[in-house]
């Protein structure tokens, strides 16, 4: 009878459950793309129909070995802060800080951090194809979303061509995870990203990545770890060191949250000394693990209040429960053809007169051509790329004017 009873319980939790506006659905990543065989435990989406929507998607990337079922209370907050939020399966059996953190080889972070996210066969520490890299599974994931939940929106975070639509995007993750975040911010412009307890170090310094100019400017970038994690490296002069090197000691200095209300100086670099819920020695999973991060007496995490500021106040639209969504660039950027061999024509849409600058990145986000970068009026325009001396593969176009940043996916056929 027990037995039985917990299998009840098991399949209700399985399906999508609805508590106070907010549904919470868990998928399997093999249920968006049947080609996905390992890491195929349940991705977790959550949204809050009674809230306003953002136009924005969060993306939480669990630690080491962990599941998104171990962080649904970040997801949930976020969703009740009207995000659409998702909390990611993928390949984290290995960390970086394992296979990496005793190298004096100062790319194998990112090459890791990079074969985990693309596909791309960069790294000789991890095996990770196209088909279960994190922008598959994350796209597969929405097209899944969109299909069977077709009046929630969550199709404004594509873009033509089924490539996630990053500037609408906001990065999350502990430990490994929070890296990843990281490294997405670095190779794509998004709408924000948000670190617990992530840090990579070589050789008692900040990996090299860490400092390299990237796509998302430092003041889109927060940090939030415990003062006793033992991977905070004693002094916490390390995970200072890595804060310094992704600019975010631009605003201010590392603040306490301990003793002081949001919005803790307008920080970006913040810690706390709190007991952990539960096991009072982790204090590595305490600053947003579900099962680690301390609780009020009426069951609400007593870090929502960081976290709610590190997520920020920022709207792309006001679409929400009923409401006609905003279109996401349906005619403003696009190319034909798309696959191409050889040249492909990428046409623009302008609103209002803007400088424009159109620019390509393969897929680790290495700048290989800048098409145009002048002034041009209120119109529409074409013009062309011609890809005759790039090897096969996935690239991006990044358009950028004077309001916006808009990304095309290219595939590029041989």
């Amino acid at each position: 009878m027990r037995h039985g009873l917990y299998l009840v319980i098991c399949c209700f939790l399985l399906l999508p459950l609805q508590l106070s506006g907010q549904t919470e659905i868990p998928v399997r990543p093999s249920a968006t793309d049947i080609r996905i065989e390992a890491h195929d435990d349940f991705h977790f989406a959550f949204i809050n129909e009674n809230v306003s929507k953002k136009g924005l998607l969060f993306v939480f990337f669990p630690g080491t070995g962990a599941l998104p079922q171990h962080y649904r209370e970040i997801g949930k907050a976020a969703a009740n802060l009207g995000y659409h939020s998702i909390g990611l399966t993928y390949p984290n059996a290995l960390a970086a800080k394992t296979a990496c953190g005793g190298l004096p080889d100062t790319l194998c972070h990112e090459y890791m951090r990079k074969e985990i996210i693309t596909g791309e066969d960069l790294s000789d520490k991890v095996h990770v194809d196209r088909v279960n890299c994190i922008e598959n599974r994350l796209e597969k994931l929405l097209l899944y979303l969109t299909e069977n939940y077709p009046d929630a929106g969550w199709e404004h975070f594509l873009v033509p061509g089924d490539a996630v639509n990053w500037s609408r995007v906001v990065t999350s993750g502990h430990s490994q995870g929070a890296g990843h975040a990281g490294m997405i911010s670095k190779m794509y412009p998004i709408a924000r990203c948000v670190m617990f307890a992530g840090m990579d170090i070589t050789l008692g310094k900040p990996a090299a990545w860490i400092s390299r100019p990237g796509a998302t400017p430092p003041e889109k970038l927060y940090g939030f770890t415990h003062l006793r994690d033992p991977f905070f490296w004693g002094t916490g002069q390390l995970q200072l060191q890595v804060w310094q090197a992704y600019g975010m000691d631009t605003f201010g200095d590392v603040v306490n949250v301990d003793n002081m209300q949001s919005p803790y100086d307008g920080s970006h670099m913040l810690v706390t000394n709190e007991r952990p819920e539960n096991d009072t020695t982790n204090f590595h999973g305490a600053v947003v693990a579900s099962y680690y991060t301390p609780m009020s007496l009426d069951g609400v995490p007593l870090f929502l209040p960081v976290w709610e500021y590190m997520l920020g106040t920022e709207t792309v639209s006001s679409f929400g429960a009923g409401a006609e969504p905003v279109p996401v660039r349906a005619e403003l950027f696009t190319n034909y053809p798309n696959p191409f061999t050889i040249t492909t024509t990428l046409t623009f849409n302008l609103p209002e007169p803007a400088f424009v600058t159109l620019d390509i990145y393969n897929a680790v986000g290495q700048h290989v051509a800048t098409i145009t970068h002048k002034e041009y009026h209120h119109s529409r325009y074409s013009v062309q790329f011609d890809a005759t001396n790039l090897n096969a593969g996935i690239y991006f176009a990044r358009l950028t004017t004077g309001t916006a940043v808009h990304t095309q996916k290219l595939i590029l056929h041989r």
